[in-house]
């Protein structure tokens, strides 16, 4: 996937920070709104269009980041958004707590258990060999829990 690193945040905001800055064309309401599945005719239709994508059909940014002169993976690997395991592991052992988290934070009520857990997994991967909280500096996200 190219969205950075999953993420549907940093995506979304980019794209967002480019539509901002530049002339929103028919052509690209229409291009954009058939990525969409909406029909946008003025720039406000369309923002809402972009501001609804969510963390399930986020791979609809792919498709928009060529209309805005973005590209997720170039970005990732020049600006570097996101901390590396070892920075992590540093924080944990200074003793900082990252708490209710996932790998890619997802709005978790949309998000099936199975993909919840190899969410959190991801992260809890990066601890010190066990993936009991207590023991890594990380705690699992309040709707980690099976029946």
């Amino acid at each position: 996937m190219s969205t950075i690193g999953r993420s549907s945040i940093i995506s979304k905001s980019l794209i967002l920070d480019r539509f901002d800055r530049m002339t929103i064309t028919p052509g690209l309401l229409k291009t954009a709104g058939d990525i969409l599945g909406i029909q946008a005719t003025t720039a406000d239709q369309l923002r809402t269009g972009i501001v609804s994508v969510n963390y399930l059909n986020r791979q609809l940014f792919d498709g928009l980041a060529p209309l805005f002169d973005l590209d997720f993976e170039n970005f990732r690997k020049e600006q570097k958004p996101f901390m590396d395991k070892a920075q992590i592991r540093r924080l944990i052992a200074q003793g900082f707590s990252v708490g209710a988290h996932s790998i890619d934070h997802p709005l978790y009520s949309l998000v099936p258990l199975a993909e919840q857990l190899e969410t959190d997994q991801g992260i809890h991967g990066l601890g010190t060999g066990s993936s009991s909280p207590q023991n890594t500096g990380l705690s699992h996200s309040p709707t980690w829990t099976q029946a």
